[in-house]
């Protein structure tokens, strides 16, 4: 991960750091979209959210600030049970 934006020069490891301590991703519309579909090969979030959720979605909000755009993401459910999601961010 890289720990400066190239838009904002603002820390994306606070950023990141943020989203991992807190319970934020359990209200957020996209994270809850990707890990209920499970995508097997990568996909552009957006394209499963409306206007609305990409709006008003807390993680978002936050990424927007920070410089981030659009998400691409994948899963690969773990055999005990974890998901672990790939996402890669663009500005």
């Amino acid at each position: 991960m890289s720990d400066v934006s190239p838009v904002h020069g603002n820390s994306l490891r606070s950023v990141f750091d943020e989203f991992v301590a807190s319970d934020g991703w359990k209200f957020s519309d996209a994270v809850q979209r990707m890990c209920s579909m499970q995508p097997a090969s990568f996909v552009q979030v957006e394209d499963f959210l409306t206007a609305e959720e990409v709006e008003r979605d807390p993680v978002r909000i936050q990424l927007r600030a920070a410089g981030i755009g659009a998400h691409v993401c994948s899963a690969v459910a773990m055999p005990s049970g974890e998901l672990v999601t790939f996402v890669f961010n663009g500005g």
